[in-house]
């Protein structure tokens, strides 16, 4: 399993607010890969998420993201492999906006910007104030 420290950061501010300890595993099940984030203090707050590799759907609970730009960012101290930046396959005005994802690394951020949560999947030691505001940029553009 790898361990990572989920940031979440406060939409408006975009400042780091708190870190938690994550796990993450990723299970390959023939047609789905799994990765599932477990928040070490809190079961309540584990997060599950699916890709399908013959579809390239991305499914965070109710909602399927879908590629909408290949190869959108990099960073060698995260992983060698671009991340592609997903969508909503249907707009919903409360729902998820843009995550990062790649097969190998998985999830690198989940945005919710009206509920004003944005979270950063970041490896445990990373200098993680300066790989966020590098992350976030490049999700503004």
């Amino acid at each position: 399993m790898l361990a990572f420290n989920i940031s979440y950061v406060k939409g408006a501010s975009d400042s780091l607010a708190f870190q938690r300890p994550y796990r993450l595993q990723i299970l390959d099940q023939d047609t789905v890969l799994i990765y599932r984030y477990s928040y070490l203090v809190d079961s309540t707050k584990n997060m599950t998420f699916k890709f399908n590799p013959e579809t390239q759907i991305l499914t965070f609970g109710p909602f399927d993201l879908e590629a909408v730009e290949p190869e959108f960012f990099k960073n060698e101290e995260l992983t060698d492999t671009h991340f592609d930046l997903f969508n909503l396959k249907i707009p919903v005005t409360d729902g998820n906006g843009p995550m990062l994802f790649n097969k190998e690394y998985g999830v690198l951020n989940v945005d919710n910007s009206f509920w004003t949560y944005q979270y950063l999947f970041l490896p445990e030691g990373q200098k993680n104030a300066k790989l966020a505001e590098e992350i976030l940029k490049k999700l503004k553009e």
